[in-house]
């Protein structure tokens, strides 16, 4: 069942990519100030699409990773994803920066040996974009969220908490390639 349901998503998701006058596609990495600790190459896929520059459909994949390990005689296993869908608009300030804002909605999943979590999310997204060039555009975002998070334990959905901050996630660093110059 989740298999279908995550095709015909797919599906429809290329639909309307394939009817959009403007296609790009990007990278999104952590953006960080001061000295660097943990994964460094943080890099995940981005596709935006929409009628024109201003105004554009994205969807994003977030924390995606899968662990596997035995130590010890223990054999240990660690999954997690997240999908994000969102509108972004954009004004311009000149004619190579523009101020950028728009909401996403998604959700992360976490699977380990005896541990599940579903955190559905809903963001708020501010930030500038600067066109390098017709072709290359690079761009950082800050985010306001609310996030739920339930969790699972020994086969148990007994914890869940509620958090929203103003600026408290990862900002993001986009370098994105256009298909179509608008």
């Amino acid at each position: 069942m989740k298999n279908r349901l995550f095709i015909t998503a797919l599906l429809l998701c290329f639909t309307l990519v394939g009817k959009a006058q403007h296609r790009e596609i990007g990278a999104i990495s952590s953006a960080a100030v001061g000295l660097w600790y943990g994964p460094v190459y943080d890099v995940r896929p981005v596709i935006k699409w929409g009628k024109s520059f201003e105004a554009v459909n994205k969807i994003r994949l977030d924390r995606s990773y899968l662990n596997f390990s035995n130590y010890q005689g223990q054999t240990y296993f660690n999954f997690s994803t997240g999908i994000f869908y969102g509108r972004e608009w954009r004004k311009p300030i000149n004619n190579k920066l523009f101020f950028t804002h728009g909401p996403e909605l998604g959700s992360y999943y976490s699977t380990s040996t005896n541990y599940q979590s579903v955190s559905p999310s809903l963001r708020y997204q501010f930030g500038a974009i600067y066109k390098i060039n017709d072709r290359f555009t690079v761009a950082i975002e800050a985010p306001i969220n609310v996030t739920l998070n339930m969790s699972q334990v020994q086969g148990s959905w007994n914890q869940s908490s509620l958090s929203a901050g103003m600026f408290s996630e990862a900002n993001f660093l986009t370098l994105s390639y256009l298909f179509s110059k608008k």
